[in-house]
């Protein structure tokens, strides 16, 4: 399905690229070739996917109404969104008033939440905002004032908030003050009769060695860390790495931003055939799966302005065209493709590449090929693999030469039986079935990916260990 202005029924037939038989078998030799290995133990469960929506809630609202039914029903109906991320200012002065009644005239004064719960069963995630200007206030009296406003929502405004964060994005905090901040907002929030409410922290805007320092400190607290209910960060240039890996292992590690990670100056728009931020969506999420992550944020879900990049335009995922009909971005279709191959519930498995370990989107180089393996609840397995090469390079970020790649995949189960196959591409998704031949002791497979596709393959029955 291309980027269009309106949705299309999907396309079905075959493709030539695949191939499914066992392992090993010749690959082309003037292809770069990589082999995928997936270690036997499971790692962690992917518990939830959802969505940010910022405060312009008001100006959505003056969509036509059939059009914003529609992008509601394609974000949370059909992405079966399980958070809804909520935002409120919480800077040094902002009184809890000043929180409550910027918060109701950006979420309350209309019917956006019953348009969401009536979509989906989506947890709130509350989300304060105060940019990254070190804090001056102190530490004790910020958690308590975050607390009161989640306390008085739920009492005066019947909210309740499943998770809520400290700071987003808290660069100019030191990792004693996120430890403060934690251990005020918890005791608070327990005084309240609220122990249910978790914490989400740091959520920095990247993995890196500002978001270790602060996870290693709150490890440090005996107190800190008990009351943590996950350690967070964002994704765009770098996504999650082998270190926040480790440190997630004792707790849930929520991604609870992505966005976009190509701009321009001047700003232009995506339009049909770019797939650039796509195969990057793609890859990001793959690879934050492969290093344990179990909630996954997308930055905007349904955008409010047709014109880019007005009010983050360019961050969502569906958003009026402006000519009265509704404009889907093609990262939505990647996201779709995933989301639809990978239940919530699957167990993902470590998956390391041949070329580029275990495959992290970090500072500089991106891996040419990003996998990630899971089995579902239903004890199908699922293999989501993305090519992201040729893609244009810049200062922080830098990419393979484009190029087809021949991926080997070595699964440590036995299998015989259909898979379902679906790729994602500039063109659109094509889904088809192709039978695959038993392997012992293993199941192996191998694919042709092009520039910037996206495939998942699906078995349609369980694995046999």
């Amino acid at each position: 399905m291309p980027q269009t202005l309106t949705r299309r029924s999907l396309a079905c037939g075959a493709a030539s690229w695949i191939a499914t038989t066992g392992w090993p078998d010749r690959l082309s030799p003037s292809t770069p070739s990589v082999t995928m290995k997936i270690d036997p133990i499971p790692a962690q469960k992917f518990v939830g996917f959802g969505v940010s929506q910022p405060s312009s809630i008001p100006e959505l609202t003056e969509v036509s109404r059939p059009v914003l039914h529609e992008m509601m029903d394609l974000v949370y109906r059909d992405l079966n969104v399980d958070i809804l991320r909520l935002w409120v200012g919480s800077f040094e002065d902002w009184d809890l008033q000043r929180m409550k009644d910027e918060f109701r005239s950006s979420y309350l004064t209309h019917d956006f939440l019953s348009l969401v719960s009536s979509r989906c069963r989506a947890r709130l995630l509350l989300a304060p905002g105060r940019r990254e200007s070190p804090p001056s206030e102190p530490m004790e009296a910020y958690g308590e004032k975050i607390a009161d406003f989640i306390n008085d929502m739920q009492n005066e405004a019947g909210i309740s908030f499943h998770c809520t964060g400290v700071a987003n994005e808290p660069e100019g905090f030191s990792s004693q003050q996120m430890v403060s901040a934690v251990i005020s907002l918890r005791r608070k929030l327990d005084r309240l009769g609220l122990p249910n409410i978790g914490i989400v922290a740091p959520e920095s805007a990247s993995a890196s060695h500002i978001s270790a320092e602060f996870v290693r400190d709150l490890q440090a607290n005996s107190e800190a860390w008990s009351g943590l209910r996950a350690i967070a960060t964002h994704s765009y240039n770098m996504a999650a790495d082998d270190v926040m890996a480790k440190l997630a292992v004792e707790k849930e590690y929520w991604i609870t931003e992505v966005g976009p990670c190509f701009t321009e100056d001047p700003p232009i728009d995506e339009e049909p055939g770019d797939d650039r931020d796509a195969a990057t969506v793609a890859g990001r999420f793959l690879a934050d799966m492969n290093h344990r992550a179990t909630h996954w944020i997308w930055f905007i879900g349904v955008g409010a302005w047709p014109t880019f990049p007005n009010g983050g335009a360019g961050h969502a995922l569906v958003r009026p065209d402006g000519r009265g009909g509704t404009k889907i971005l093609l990262k939505y279709f990647y996201l779709k493709n995933l989301l639809t191959a990978f239940d919530r519930g699957a167990v993902f498995y470590a998956c390391k590449s041949s070329r580029e370990g275990s495959m992290a989107w970090g500072y500089g180089p991106k891996p040419a090929i990003t996998a990630a393996v899971a089995v579902n609840p239903d004890q199908t397995w699922t293999l989501g693999i993305v090519n992201a090469t040729g893609l244009l390079r810049n200062s922080i970020a830098w990419y393979s030469p484009e190029s087809d790649y021949e991926v080997a995949v070595e699964l440590p189960w036995q299998y015989d039986g259909p898979l379902k196959i679906v790729t994602t591409d500039r063109r659109g998704t094509t889904s088809f079935e192709s039978m695959a031949a038993s392997a012992k002791p293993n199941f192996s497979l191998r694919l042709r990916l092009q520039p910037r596709q996206l495939i998942t393959i699906r078995s349609s029955r369980p694995n046999h260990s």
